[in-house]
């Protein structure tokens, strides 16, 4: 049972377990467009040409990420996200989030026994989530662990909408559940699901703080006594749309949060972004910072 009002914080690496992929790991498979054939994009209403010359360009700009190299060629923005999307929807497989494939060190499943570990109601669990990631792995894995531990639907979907979350950057679609319709959770790239996901992607560049997602997430942030980021890159934009970050607006809230195997020349100024609000605590995956290092259930 967490008590303490917490929000977690989710970047790339959060999800990186589960079989999505960092961002340069995206930039190369995309990249490999400029020698192969990807159907689906083409059927999504884009010619071989175009996404060849998309592909050949980035795989040749020496950008480290899609999204910088959006930022500053919107002209390939809508192929872009066209093959950011079908690259990311067939990753969504349910095997990749459940023994054997993910092992022993499964953050999902070591939250999941921390909320699910009293006698007291799992709606009186005082947790939230805000994502940067596109995938709903999260949701997928909560939702069909609450319904198999629950056996009845309609108690599986009030404990699993009583953890709120919300993708400030979009997502391939809102997870459904019974009573709340959506798009299925599976690895089929449809043409017709690449545009639906497309249109729902926001890359860093084209966030906006002003929006619904963004305000509902300070918002979140704001209730939180303890703010926890996990496999986040810190990037000071994305920082400032949720901040501020100063012991002045945030005092006595606990702020802390993995920087694994991040350099130490690169650490040390995201953290003093924090203006010394950030604690510290050590050096851990999500799951070693979360099972080792932080106190959940109080």
């Amino acid at each position: 049972m967490i008590t303490t009002p917490t929000c977690l914080v989710l970047g790339a690496g959060a999800s990186a377990p589960y079989g999505f992929p960092l961002g340069i790991t995206l930039r190369n498979q995309i990249a490999r467009l400029a020698r192969t054939r990807y159907q689906v994009i083409e059927d999504a209403g884009f010619s071989e040409a175009e996404v060849r010359d998309f592909a050949t360009r980035l795989s040749r700009s020496g950008y480290t990420s899609v999204d910088w190299f959006l930022r500053d060629f919107p002209e390939y923005l809508a192929v872009g996200k066209a093959a950011i999307a079908a690259h990311i929807i067939p990753q969504e497989r349910d095997v990749d989030l459940w023994p054997p494939n993910i092992g022993e060190r499964s953050w999902y499943e070591y939250l999941l026994n921390v909320l699910d570990s009293g006698e007291q109601p799992f709606s009186d669990n005082r947790l939230s989530v805000i994502t940067f990631n596109y995938d709903r792995s999260f949701e997928h894995y909560l939702f069909t662990a609450l319904s198999n531990r629950r056996g009845d639907e309609t108690i599986a979907v009030a404990d699993f909408l009583s953890v709120e979350v919300v993708h400030v950057h979009g997502s391939l679609g809102d997870y459904p559940v019974p009573g709340r319709p959506g798009t299925p959770y599976h690895e089929v790239e449809t043409a017709e699901a690449v545009v639906a996901a497309a249109d729902r992607i926001v890359i860093l560049s084209e966030a906006d703080a002003d929006t619904a997602d963004f305000i509902r997430a300070r918002e979140l942030l704001d209730g939180a006594e303890r703010i926890i980021f996990l496999g986040f890159g810190y990037h000071a934009e994305s920082l400032r749309r949720l901040g501020p970050w100063t012991e002045e607006a945030r005092g006595g809230v606990f702020v802390t949060g993995t920087h694994y195997e991040m350099p130490g020349r690169e650490w040390g100024p995201k953290r003093d972004s924090f203006d010394g609000l950030f604690r510290d605590v050590g050096s851990r995956d999500a799951y070693g910072f979360l099972s080792e290092m932080i106190e959940l259930s109080d």
